[in-house]
């Protein structure tokens, strides 16, 4: 860097060793701080503060020919209302022929405001800063000159807005020039801002480093710096063009590091000398009228040794309809390479997510870099309820007075206003177009069909229903985009809906039941069954009666609701998605009668539910549904606000580590308690099959109630919690009771206790298996209530008990040996 050998003259003034201030040249300082309240603003043409001491160290008001210095140490200025005869203004020129800046230098404003650097204007050593705070939305303009002077990288001149309320936009509209080419301007705003910068002044005379970092910079046509300069993006900083077209970013380089972005309207054709991307940053463009605007052009690109750059296309829906490709980044032959480019995940035309591809060619001696996607078809009409394809193969249907068939390699899109009704007629049935969106409104399934769709994507907050009276079945991947509003599948009675293919997206998906006809009484069953691989889904679930359905439970009670069951099938995990970023006791919901239904993937034999994150939410009285020889294990967190009643012959397992793990959220009326004969809430009825612990909390807290077909399910040899506990439940006063088929109690009936042998089989000794640990208090009710279940032939169980002083609670244990002779002496 070039030194200065002794006072500087023109320019700065400033001594040569270091560019140190020296009082000898004459400056004026700043006396005070000016921290003014914002009732009474600093004016910076006064001469003193309100206490009258000295402003300026000469004693007077800002003025005319007169050099500045602010010291190494954090400044204040308040710019506030400043007035001029008595009359606010928003422009302020300060007068002064210089002012030096050598530390922080702090600008606050109330209002829309513009500074004016006069004359030889700001001048900029090493390590100083321009922090600007301002309240307003509109932009806080620096006008004027800044001279960047000893600045280094280590040393830069730091641009920070500050204001993170707002959005704050400083716009530097000065004349900016640097004294030697290691000038380094840092836009640093700090972690808490969300602002923007404009560079719109002259920076022809600037030939340093401008480093932006942690927000959204515009450059115009003028505010850009000269040809020896650098431009850099980092920590996710954005840039943006506000240049006519055809206007050139003159910097010798142009870097993208550390997921910056570089976004091109469709009105800029901009050029680059030299353009440096590094793996994970991201080109954004947007088409225009015609498919060669909004181009970015590099004479000379270095692209990554490893990884690839993200490409991404927006815009209105109306500017990809006018074109199908567009050519986005050109280079020298040779330069451009279609490995080192992506297109971002869940890039969208016009707010619509689609397929789009990219590729290099090479024309006319260079590299063009060239965007592709499929054409852009709309609905116009709303298609009816038709049995068969109806309007979907009527020109008037769609924007490209095509027929789908003939134009299957684009992408459908349906506005919120229009309906869609997948035909009823033809079975299977393949949507002809490469993507169908549905942007809001309703979309309806109809009855007794395959449906195949290449790509399927649907706004959170649309409505996808089933038409009642039979079995549907969809095959497509479903992405939902858009906010995470409430998504409804509404399904008519006899009505069930499995859909093959993976769900993606984020939505709280409502799955309600609603009854149509006349009787809405009628309670046939209905079914929704996530097939696919949903870990990408982060979205929940809510799985309830439609609320207009509701109110007939006065005109027919529910006392044979168990024989039918209407709700979600899942055959794995990964059917409700994937894990969540925190953790919801909602991320399932049942409620109103609903049911989960295990239905385990083809070769398993259970459906294991123990996302930690993914909750499972019990509301009013539902049903796990098991079937025989199957298991649904449980070891998700589980709240419950009313009973579970479990059907089917297969085996129920709840576990986990959660503790406490049931949470009585809420309470049924005593109407609905006593319609049911159950004790209270909080109730495992097991109508059917068996309850089997994981852990000592499986069950503790629950009232279990176990019908003529149910039975506790004990290992013969069991491990963990369950050989020293068995089903574990101090928690409850009345924890296990033998009800009818009803579910009233029956106090002449027992509880079977079954035995599954170990994966040797059931060899012929004595085994000993805890089956409860209860509360001293409740053990009374249970002595002589419990039936064994053989678990080989010429075996018995006898059931005997040990009681804890100490933990007062009492464990009844179930021998079960060979049965051997017994001889009768008389």
């Amino acid at each position: 860097m070039k030194r200065l050998v002794g006072c500087l003259v023109g320019m700065l003034g400033l001594c040569a060793a270091g560019a140190v201030y020296d009082a000898s040249t004459g400056y004026v300082t700043l006396q005070v701080s000016g921290s003014t309240p914002n009732d009474s603003p600093l004016n910076w043409q006064q001469a003193n503060d309100s206490s009258g001491k000295p402003f300026w160290s000469d004693g007077q008001a800002l003025h005319a020919g007169a050099n500045y210095y602010l010291g190494k140490f954090a400044r204040t200025i308040y710019g506030g209302l400043v007035k001029e005869d008595g009359v606010s203004v928003q422009n302020l020129v300060l007068p002064a022929n210089r002012i030096v800046l050598d530390s922080q230098f702090n600008l606050k404003t109330y209002r829309p405001y513009r500074l004016v650097f006069a004359n030889e204007g700001l001048v900029c050593l090493g390590n100083s800063a321009l922090l600007v705070n301002d309240g307003a939305l509109e932009p806080f303009i620096l006008d004027g000159t800044i001279t960047l002077q000893e600045t280094t990288q280590s040393r830069p001149l730091y641009l920070r807005p500050r204001n993170s309320a707002n959005g704050q936009t400083i716009q530097i509209d000065a004349k900016v020039r640097s004294t030697a080419s290691t000038d380094y301007i840092h836009v640093d705003p700090n972690s808490q801002f969300y602002g923007n910068v404009k560079l719109l002044g002259d920076m022809t005379e600037f030939d340093g480093w401008v480093n932006i970092s942690s927000n959204r910079v515009y450059l115009g046509a003028s505010g850009l710096p000269s040809a020896n300069a650098v431009l850099s993006l980092n920590d996710a900083a954005e840039a943006c063009f506000e240049a006519a077209s055809g206007s050139e970013i003159p910097v010798a380089r142009l870097d993208l590091n550390s997921r910056a972005t570089l976004r091109v309207p469709a009105t800029n054709n901009v050029a680059v000398a030299g353009l440096r991307l590094e793996a994970g940053t991201t080109l954004v463009f947007e088409p225009g009228a015609d498919a060669d605007l909004g181009r970015l052009s590099a004479t000379r690109l270095d692209l990554p040794a490893a990884g690839t750059v993200k490409v991404r296309m927006t815009g209105s829906l109306e500017a990809f309809r006018r074109a199908t490709s567009r050519v986005a980044l050109t280079a020298p032959a040779g330069a451009l390479d279609a490995a080192k480019f992506e297109v971002e995940a869940g890039s969208a035309l016009g707010g619509i997510p689609s397929e789009m591809s990219l590729a290099v060619e090479t024309v006319d001696g260079g590299d063009r870099l060239v965007l592709s996607w499929p054409p852009v078809v709309e609905q116009i009409v709303t298609i009816p309820n038709a049995g068969s394809e109806g309007l979907f193969n009527q020109t008037k249907t769609w924007s490209n007075g095509k027929l789908p068939k003939d134009s299957g390699g684009c992408d459908f899109y349906s506005p919120s206003g229009m309906a869609i009704y997948l035909p009823t007629a033809l079975s299977p049935w393949t949507f002809p177009g490469k993507s169908l969106t549905k942007d809001g409104g309703t979309m309806t399934v109809q009855a007794a069909r395959t449906v195949t769709i290449s790509n399927l994507y649907v706004k959170a907050g649309t409505t996808i229903r089933t038409w009642p009276g039979g079995d549907n079945t969809v095959i497509s991947p479903l992405t939902f985009y858009g906010a995470s509003a409430k998504t409804a599948f509404t399904f008519g009675n006899q009505t069930a809906l499995e859909w093959r293919g993976p769900i993606s997206g984020a939505t709280k998906l409502d799955v309600h039941i609603r009854q149509f006809g006349a009787d809405v009484n009628d309670w046939a069953p209905c079914f929704f069954r996530p097939a696919g691989d949903n870990s990408a889904f982060t979205g929940t679930w809510r799985v309830r009666l439609l609320s207009t359905t509701l109110g007939t439970k006065a005109t027919k009670p529910f006392t044979s609701w168990e024989d039918y069951y209407m709700g979600l099938v899942v055959g794995r995990q990964a059917n409700l998605g994937g894990p969540l970023a925190a953790f919801a006791y909602d991320a399932l919901t049942l409620q109103d009668w609903q049911a989960l239904v295990a239905r385990p993937d083809e070769g398993a034999s259970a459906v294991v539910l123990d996302d930690p994150t993914r909750g499972i939410n019990a509301v009013g009285t539902v049903q796990f549904q098991v079937p025989e020889g199957r298991s649904l294990v449980v070891a998700s967190p589980l709240t419950l606000a009313g009973a579970i009643k479990k059907k089917g012959a297969g085996t129920l397992a709840l576990g986990g580590a959660e503790a406490p793990r049931f949470c009585q959220s809420a309470r049924l009326t005593a109407a609905e308690v006593a319609s049911r004969g159950l004790a209270d809430t909080n109730v495992l009825w097991i109508a059917e099959g068996g309850l089997k612990p994981l852990s000592k909390t499986g069950v503790d807290g629950l009232a279990v109630r176990v019908g003529p077909t149910g039975a506790l399910r004990l290992d013969l040899e069991p491990t963990g919690d369950a050989a020293t506990y068995g089903l574990y439940n101090a928690s409850w006063s009345d924890p296990f009771a033998a009800v009818d088929a009803t579910g009233a109690a029956d106090a002449a009936a027992t509880i079977a206790v079954a035995f599954d042998p170990p994966a040797a089989g059931v060899e012929a000794k004595a085994y000993t298996v805890p089956v409860c640990t209860v509360t001293t208090a409740a053990a009374a009710a249970l002595r002589g209530k419990f039936a064994g279940v053989k678990p080989a032939k010429n075996f018995a169980v006898r059931f005997t008990e040990t009681a804890d002083a100490v933990a007062d609670t009492v464990t009844f244990f179930a021998t079960v040996a060979p049965g051997g002779l017994t001889v009768v002496v008389r």
